[in-house]
């Protein structure tokens, strides 16, 4: 809840209808990337089980049509939108794809 990493917020004018540079600097830091793929994987651990097996929670991969080797994650396989923060499943199913492109090319997904 507390990430290591800080991005920052860059005026590019003093033109207020000039858009700002903003660099998010997500996962600088090693510890936060340990946590948010520990957070994963406990996710998916959930994913797995019977209560969310009762409201069809899977994790899958959907293929588009007429593009070779393009692969897309999409919080849409999710059957019902939780009346939570739904951050957690989202990086949980871009994991799984991550995975999934992982073990096509002979990576190990540990």
């Amino acid at each position: 809840m507390t990430p290591k990493s800080r991005g920052e917020i860059l005026l590019k004018s003093d033109d207020m209808r000039v858009y700002p540079r903003i660099i998010g600097n997500y996962f600088d830091d090693p510890d936060d990337v340990r946590i948010v793929v520990k957070g994963i994987r406990l996710a998916i651990e959930v994913s797995k089980t019977q209560a969310m097996q009762k409201y069809g929670s899977k994790l899958m991969e959907k293929p588009v049509l007429g593009i070779n080797n393009l692969r897309v994650g999409d919080v849409s396989i999710m059957p019902e939108i939780v009346t939570a923060h739904i951050n957690v499943p989202t990086i949980g199913i871009g994991e799984k794809g991550t995975d999934i492109i992982k073990e096509d090319y002979g990576y190990s997904s540990e």
